[in-house]
């Protein structure tokens, strides 16, 4: 679109829906994330999996 020289609005519209399309597929693996690995570890005692999170949740938003 740049290289065609396309309205920037048309650009920065076609950004944002892919940085939505993209913050929601991070969204899902996350999810599936949370719901096996995570637990897994938790049972496991492995309690330091949980500031592993924390810290990917910060850099998520």
């Amino acid at each position: 679109m740049v290289d065609e020289d396309r309205y920037c609005l048309e650009i920065l519209t076609q950004l944002l829906a892919i940085n939505k399309s993209i913050k929601g597929i991070s969204m899902e693996i996350l999810k599936s994330h949370l719901s096996s690995c995570v637990v897994k570890d938790i049972k496991d005692n492995n309690l330091d999996v949980i500031d592993e999170v924390m810290e990917l949740i910060k850099r998520l938003g």
